[in-house]
């Protein structure tokens, strides 16, 4: 390649840029949506399961944004590697962190149901809504290793 191919900024068109997008959004918003589907029915269900679930919901937002940080630091290396033309290096990268993403869910999953209780009274559930929250969050737990 010549140096002036290089200099040359490449421009990527609109819907190449949406087909990469779009699938980062439904990932995005998939957790928000889940918390939202569930106030939605639990809302039917009285004050104390829906002041339930905010305090799990809460606790399972922020576990899900901490996670977000594993994926935003990988996207950035696999990337790199695949932008130089090492595609092996940008599929092992991406293999290696699917692997510690996984571990460290059922950490977090582990965590979670030894620590519900305490969670929800931390924030802020006390007596029959520190019980439910609990509740919840170890039945939502299982699912942060998936």
């Amino acid at each position: 390649m010549s140096q002036s191919t290089l200099a040359q900024p490449t421009v990527a068109p609109p819907r190449r840029i949406a087909a990469l997008a779009l699938p980062a959004l439904v990932v995005l918003a998939a957790e928000p949506l889940y918390v939202l589907v569930d106030t939605a029915v639990v809302g039917h269900l009285g004050r104390v399961p829906l002041a339930a679930l905010a305090v799990g919901g809460t606790v399972l937002t922020l576990t899900a944004w901490l996670g977000g940080v594993l994926a935003y630091g990988i996207t950035g290396r696999a990337a790199r590697r695949f932008g130089s033309g090492d595609r092996a290096a940008a599929v092992a990268e991406g293999v290696q962190a699917s692997w510690l993403a996984f571990g460290v869910g059922v950490l977090a999953a582990i965590g979670t149901q030894v620590a519900a209780g305490p969670l929800a009274g931390t924030l802020g559930g006390s007596g029959e809504v520190a019980g439910a929250a609990a509740q919840w969050l170890r039945v939502a737990a299982l699912g942060v290793a998936g």
